[in-house]
């Protein structure tokens, strides 16, 4: 799977396995794609039809545990290494860092248990594909972060929470997104708010 990657980008995450072979924490990217990979291939009696099938679904596959691998590496890439990952080339890869690089897919904190003043969920309020027939399509997201109870109702509580989450926007999903190379096949404008509240800040991308 590794091998399969662009050589700059094989050389920059190639520390983090022998780091792993020395017995610190892998990369859960990396250990998702790996087991994928590993589980897809294995010996298993298959169908007339579902071994007609399988050089599709082996290619889907490689494409899938290629970006499972890859999707938390990537905002620290190189300009050079990340430049090697465009819709063109490797569209799973890039689909699957726009959705974590958003977090907007209802997606729950992984300790419902631990009280903390950060928003516990996003939600996704708006998916709208519109299209142009003079160029591309354009996408539209509304994302809403979702503040726990005790942080809504305590106002200074709110407007800090509601600060650092502008600046993890600016400084997280559109750096690491601004580093797909080549141009998008639609154009994305993303809205941000918390707890209907909408942040100042549109991201756009293209």
């Amino acid at each position: 799977m590794i091998n399969e990657l662009p050589s700059q980008v094989r050389a920059e995450i190639e520390p983090r396995i022998d780091d792993w072979k020395a017995g610190k924490a892998i990369d859960h990217g990396l250990a998702a794609g790996a087991i994928l990979r590993r589980d897809l291939g294995a010996n298993v009696k298959r169908s007339r039809a579902e071994e007609r099938k399988r050089p599709y679904m082996s290619a889907l596959a490689n494409a899938a545990s290629r970006a499972m691998a890859i999707h938390n590496l990537f905002p620290d890439l190189s300009p050079e290494a990340s430049a090697e990952f465009t819709w063109q080339s490797d569209p799973l890869s890039c689909l699957l860092l726009l959705c974590d690089q958003l977090q907007s897919w209802d997606r729950e904190g992984q300790n419902q248990s631990f009280l903390s003043d950060w928003p516990d969920r996003a939600e996704l309020r708006l998916l709208r594909a519109v299209k142009n027939p003079n160029g591309r399509p354009s996408v539209d997201l509304a994302i809403d972060y979702i503040l726990p109870p005790h942080t809504a109702k305590v106002l200074a509580l709110r407007q800090r929470v509601e600060y650092q989450l502008q600046e993890v926007i600016e400084g997280r999903p559109r750096v690491a997104l601004d580093k797909i190379g080549g141009e998008w096949p639609f154009i994305l404008r993303v809205e941000c708010s918390l707890s209907g509240t909408k942040l100042p800040h549109t991201m756009q991308f293209e």
